[in-house]
């Protein structure tokens, strides 16, 4: 790829949503192979109305008047970039995006006027972190319960893992493994059925693990929408309104990936509403909590749990004494009613765990009964009699218009492979107490005409040591 195209866009105030993709308010910018730099020099000085100079040089003091702004979201290119000259798959789906945004009437559009960003200065000291660092924690917790304390917990990804931390007494951050991280040391499937699908996958042509990203992104996605719901939001099932609460939500995923989940995937969705609601309306659900972090101190982990919730659980039969209409006539009970026993089904309301998934075939694997028992015991050691958890399970949205199985409700309470779970609970500690994260931040400048030291560009420290510094910063 020519960087200079790269470059000049920067230049011109772009962001770079990918390598290829950029962005100018509402403009999108492709760059593409097919394309000369000194063809897109002209064009992109014809559109800004500024002068480029050979070398990419931005002339004049400032970008004037955008010339052919499309209306809608997106920008489509009149220049002969089409999908059939290029390779690359992220291209390819993004003009996907283009191409039925286009088709969508404009009063189904929610039109706003963005301002166009300026090109900011650059700060006098950049640090870069390799680190997602999560400093808020949003949740909803019922009326009844939401005054009960607990832990503030914090989350950030490190080397593609998410772990949280809670700040100690003496300012230094108490860290926590995270729940699937935990399970995936602790817990050794010998049936080989990950390894299994991979193979599957690469034999389809897929990449399993930008799959499998993907996937998760669109869980992501639909478990926000199930929050919503059970908070009352009235939702419009509409493609645009969907779109529009999804990207006011800044869900902490890929926004490549959004895009596409967003068009691709927009009626997957909205079906997967309907069979929440469905099932939400049978079973008569009430959000308890959605979304809380919560840790065990014991077991050294930590989690946001997707849904505890107070709901009717599965019918059971009982047996109940019931008059038959008729009285005795003799004896010690005389005139007073007959009575014989019947067995009828009839439902409690409990308190439960709902762990969401996103697999519509319903494949419920060992790893989702670990994660829904842990859950249920950082519960108990948060909030104990208060919130008793009777059941836990795992829900999957299925097809709202089927006789049947409009959704998946798996029961794992009772599941036999929760006999290992405190082994490994514990093997999982175990490793994680055994390993030694360090992160890397990269400072200052480089100048040719300047002597620097390595020490003084590139920083490494223990996770707790930058965990302990960000904060303190923060702080002030």
């Amino acid at each position: 790829m020519d960087r200079r195209k790269q470059r000049l866009l920067l230049g011109l105030g772009y962001k770079a949503i990918s390598d290829t993709i950029y962005s100018y308010g509402t403009i999108m910018e492709v760059i593409s192979d097919q394309e000369l730099f000194d063809d897109m020099r002209v064009r992109l000085s014809e559109r800004h109305n500024v002068v480029i100079e050979d070398n990419g040089e931005i002339g004049g003091s400032g970008l004037g008047k955008i010339k052919d702004v499309c209306p809608s979201y997106y920008w489509r290119s009149s220049l002969p970039i089409l999908r059939a000259y290029h390779t690359d798959p992220k291209f390819t789906a993004f003009f996907g995006i283009l191409d039925v945004l286009s088709t969508v009437p404009k009063e189904d559009i929610y039109e706003e006027e963005k301002p166009v960003d300026e090109p900011k200065k650059e700060p006098d000291e950049e640090i870069e972190i390799e680190y997602d660092l999560e400093t808020e924690q949003q949740y909803y917790a019922a009326e009844w319960i939401k005054d009960i304390p607990t832990p503030v917990l914090y989350r950030m990804t490190v080397a593609g893992k998410r772990v949280y931390y809670e700040m100690g007494a003496d300012g230094y951050p108490i860290i926590y493994d995270g729940a699937t991280n935990n399970i995936a040391n602790g817990y050794c499937d010998t049936s080989g059925a990950l390894e299994k699908w991979k193979n599957e996958m690469r034999l389809k042509g897929k990449d399993p693990d930008e799959y499998a990203n993907y996937r998760a992104d669109l869980g992501t996605i639909m478990h926000y929408l199930f929050g919503l719901y059970l908070t009352g939001v009235k939702i419009k099932l509409i493609p645009t309104w969907i779109r529009k609460a999804v990207k006011e939500a800044k869900l902490r995923i890929d926004k490549y990936r959004m895009e596409r989940i967003l068009v691709d995937n927009i009626d997957e969705l909205i079906e997967d509403l309907i069979s929440f609601a469905i099932f939400c309306k049978e079973r008569h659900v009430k959000p308890v909590l959605i979304e809380k972090m919560l840790r065990s101190s014991r077991l050294k982990v930590a989690s946001s749990v997707d849904a505890v919730v107070e709901m009717d659980s599965e019918p059971e039969t009982v047996e109940i004494e019931v008059e038959t209409g008729e009285f005795y006539k003799t004896g010690a009970k005389k005139g007073q009613p007959k009575t014989e026993k019947k067995k009828i089904k009839r439902c409690r309301r409990i308190f439960a765990i709902l762990d969401f998934k996103s697999n519509r075939k319903g494949n419920f694997y060992d790893e989702y009964a670990f994660q829904l028992e842990l859950y249920r015991r950082m519960i108990m050691e948060n909030y104990g009699k208060i919130l008793e958890i009777e059941e836990i399970y795992n829900f999957a949205p299925g097809d709202p218009t089927a006789k049947t199985s409009q959704y998946k409700l798996k029961r794992q309470t009772d599941n036999p492979i929760l006999n290992m779970a405190t082994v490994v609970y514990l093997q999982g500690k175990y490793k994680f107490e055994k390993t030694n994260y360090t992160v890397t931040s990269r400072i200052g400048s480089l100048d040719i005409e300047s002597d620097f030291g390595l020490n003084n560009l590139i920083r490494k420290e223990s996770l707790r040591d930058y965990i302990y510094r960000i904060m303190s910063e923060r702080i002030g």
